[in-house]
């Protein structure tokens, strides 16, 4: 398929379709960095620098996927000495989390620019409860509500009344035995 750029411009841009693969199969930005961080090869930084490891690929693979379902945005960056780190922000935190070369993890909270908390060689699961802890403050149901223009007198909406109301004799489809 073409399409003329301009009526007075013989450049055409050519569109082609990819069948291959659909847009919900392309894999996230970070998710893509992390994948490509093992292509790396020994001394990838100025002849320093060593790959990570196939198990902190699929660490940080994780860690990354979780913490974009607590709606964080995430980034990601290789270290010299083979580590990875994961760092997951929101409107004022930054999350740093480091999978080091021996498979344990380091875990930072950093608030407006404050060292918040420091946490060192912790499992994947207790990365997963200070995710947890810190990652949903901003994605709590009843923080994201808007009370303002919520009712908060109780009989005003007739809505939300749960009591049934009673029905005139006229408007019973049967009535009660007398």
């Amino acid at each position: 398929m073409s399409f003329p750029i301009s009526e007075a411009s013989e450049q055409e841009i050519t569109v082609t379709e990819n069948t291959d693969q659909s847009f919900w199969d392309l894999p996230d930005p970070t998710e893509q960095k992390i994948l490509d961080f093992s292509t790396l090869s020994r001394g990838w930084h100025f002849g320093n620098g060593m790959p990570p490891s196939k198990s902190a690929i699929e660490t940080a693979l994780s860690i990354n996927s979780f913490a974009q379902s607590l709606s964080l945005r995430t980034d990601a960056f290789p270290g010299i000495d083979g580590e990875l780190q994961i760092r997951c922000y929101n409107e004022t935190d930054t999350i740093e989390i480091t999978i080091e070369a021996d498979n344990t993890i380091t875990y930072a909270l950093d608030r407006a620019g404050e060292e918040m908390l420091y946490l060192e060689r912790l499992s994947f699961q207790d990365v997963i409860k200070q995710l947890c802890e810190h990652g949903q403050v901003r994605c709590d149901l009843f923080e994201s509500s808007t009370p303002d223009i919520t009712t908060d007198i109780g009989n005003s909406s007739s809505v939300w009344r749960l009591e049934i109301p009673l029905m005139e004799a006229a408007y019973r489809l049967f009535p009660f035995p007398a």
